[in-house]
């Protein structure tokens, strides 16, 4: 069984991949900030910018989400 996720309890996080050719990855904190990843990126290199501070602006997801929505009504 492969897992999908993995909590990050000395990060207060929450670690969730897609893990088909192209997915991506996600470490989502307990305060609602998240760093999104892609394919290229391993857990490590995730984890390690994670640590470091970095998080992607929460921008990017609802602008993700008004996408998906938008093709949804399309189909």
């Amino acid at each position: 069984m492969i897992d999908h996720h993995r909590v990050l309890a000395e990060a207060g996080a929450v670690y969730a991949v897609n893990p088909v050719r192209g997915g991506s990855s996600l470490i989502l904190a307990a305060d609602g900030s998240a760093l999104w990843g892609n394919s290229s990126m391993t857990f490590a290199q995730l984890l390690d910018a994670f640590r470091a501070g970095k998080r992607t602006p929460a921008g990017y997801f609802a602008e993700a989400r008004t996408h998906a929505q938008r093709d949804e009504r399309r189909l």
